[in-house]
């Protein structure tokens, strides 16, 4: 019973090794495709630096900041509209948590303020009273 077992985890282990090969196949051939594929790519890099260096002449470059300068005056000539805005604003756009902490906070100081001042009154006529 025992060599049984062994042949059928041997059998497993061998079809298990059989996938591994033929993946490892696969891998070595999309491997080598890609470096064909790279090699193209850097070709065609080299290919487009060499013309780019071809466009980049002298004059080019200078029609290139002539135009550039002119569109930038063109930019700087146009009239500017100043507009002059006054809003009152009740709620603040910016930080409104922290506005709002801080007016609650002086609307409980108010409020603790009244309510001691009419507790002071009333104690006050309860003295004056009596």
């Amino acid at each position: 019973m025992e060599n049984e077992v062994m042949i059928t985890v041997l059998n497993e282990v061998l079809s298990e090794q059989k996938e591994a090969n033929q993946k490892m196949g696969e891998l070595a051939e999309n491997v080598s495709l890609l470096s064909v594929l790279n090699n193209k790519l850097s070709n065609k890099v080299e290919n487009l630096q060499t013309d780019l260096t071809r466009v980049n002449s002298p004059s080019t470059e200078a029609l290139i900041n002539r135009k550039a300068e002119e569109i930038k005056r063109m930019i700087i000539e146009q009239p500017k509209e100043i507009i002059q805005e006054k809003r009152y604003l009740l709620f603040p756009e910016h930080n409104a948590k922290d506005y709002f902490e801080v007016c609650m906070k002086w609307f409980l100081y108010l409020m603790i303020a009244t309510y001691a001042f009419f507790l002071l009154l009333y104690l006050i006529q309860c003295v004056t009273v009596r």
